[in-house]
């Protein structure tokens, strides 16, 4: 009867060691399944970048304030060399 129990008790525990290493990946596969959905609907959303942008008044600021600080005149001059046209016509929002 001793040995009946004691291979009953190995195989429950047998089986209870099973189930929480078939547990581990699940939990794995969850967590990354859950991660790719929240980068896909966000990170990799061009309208959440676009909106930030928007709500930032970005395309304004770098017309109003960056292309015209004096501090970075010369790196605006630099690069503005570059393209064809008079820089201040380059640097109005119009």
């Amino acid at each position: 009867m001793g040995a009946a129990r004691g291979q009953a008790g190995r195989a429950t525990s047998r089986v209870r060691g099973i189930r929480v290493v078939a547990r581990v990946p699940a939990v794995l596969c969850i967590v990354i399944v859950t991660a790719a959905a929240t980068a896909r609907s966000t990170v990799l959303s061009a309208g959440l970048y676009r909106s930030a942008l928007d709500d930032e008044h970005a395309y304004d600021r770098l017309y109003d304030r960056v292309l015209v600080d004096p501090a970075i005149a010369p790196v605006t001059r630099d690069l503005l060399g570059r393209l064809l046209g008079p820089e201040a016509a380059i640097t109005s929002k119009t």
